[in-house]
């Protein structure tokens, strides 16, 4: 009567065992499943990040290529310009000033009205050369 009881306290106790054991391997089989999942999901990722480096890389290399011609083009640049700065300085301002005041006198009305005599005195000069052309 003692070993039936022990058999029958034993038996709930290893169902309970295999059904954990079960539930333990399902849940294993899923964590297995859930991991190859990520590791392809990582390596597609890897892939990507490969070639994107690659073509940032290329992109790079062909957007540098033309920096030297460019830095040269520039210091020649600054050369010139440091040359024609360096050549304001031999510019007489004063004597500049005074033209631009002696051109401020000069009286364009009566200048025009020059222009315009001499332009009649020339007209018959003009068309007489022509008729011998």
């Amino acid at each position: 009567m003692e070993e039936e009881k022990k058999e029958m306290q034993e038996g709930p106790e290893l169902k309970q065992i295999e059904a954990l054991l079960t539930a333990q391997a399902e849940h294993n089989k899923k964590l297995l499943r859930s991991s190859r999942v990520h590791t392809v999901i990582l390596l597609v990722f890897v892939v990507v990040f490969a070639v994107g480096i690659f073509a940032v890389n290329g992109t790079l290399a062909s957007a540098t290529r033309e920096l030297p011609a460019m830095l040269e083009s520039i210091t020649n640049l600054t050369d010139t310009a440091a040359k024609e700065i360096g050549r304001m300085d031999d510019i007489d301002f004063d004597a500049l000033n005074e033209a631009i005041k002696g051109i401020s006198t000069i009286r364009f009305d009566v200048l025009n009205e020059s222009i315009k005599a001499l332009t009649d005195i020339i007209k018959p000069f003009a068309g007489f050369m022509g008729a011998l052309s």
